[in-house]
C-alpha cells in the first residue's frame, strides 16, 4: 500500500516542480582580453593592430584608449580591433572597454613627432 501511495505523490511532485519559471534569464557577457598588440610603439595617427577575443563585433561597441586618451577604432571584429594613435596620446597601457568591462594591456610607447621625422615623411 505504501508503494502505491509514494507513486502519485512522486508524479505530483515531478509535475509540479517542471511549472513555468518566471526569473528572466541574464545574458552574460565575457570580459574582453587582449592577446597582443603591435606594434609597441609609433606615433600620432599610425595604425595599431590589437588581437584578442570577445570584442565588439562593430566600431562602436569598443572603446579603446592608449593611456587616458580615446583612439580612434578603425575596424572591429570580435577577435581584432585596428585603431589609429590618438592627437595628444602619451605613452601609457592600451586598454579596450566592451559593455562596460575592460581589459588593460602592455604600455604603448608614444614617440614624439620631430620636425626632422616630419621633413622625410
Amino acid at each position: 500500500m505504501k508503494k502505491i501511495l509514494l507513486l502519485p505523490i512522486a508524479f505530483c511532485l515531478l509535475i509540479f516542480s517542471c511549472g513555468k519559471d518566471n526569473t528572466p534569464i541574464e545574458l552574460v557577457v565575457a570580459k574582453p582580453e587582449i592577446i597582443i598588440f603591435r606594434p609597441l610603439e609609433g606615433r600620432v595617427g599610425e595604425t595599431v593592430w590589437i588581437m584578442g577575443k570577445n570584442f565588439g563585433s562593430t566600431v562602436t561597441d569598443n572603446i579603446v584608449k592608449i593611456g587616458n586618451t580615446v583612439a580612434t577604432v578603425k575596424s572591429a571584429k570580435g577577435t581584432e580591433i585596428f585603431i589609429t594613435v590618438p592627437e595628444g596620446a602619451t605613452t601609457g597601457p592600451i586598454s579596450i572597454t566592451v559593455d562596460g568591462k575592460t581589459d588593460t594591456a602592455e604600455t604603448f610607447t608614444v614617440i614624439e613627432s620631430n620636425s626632422l621625422w616630419n621633413i622625410l615623411k
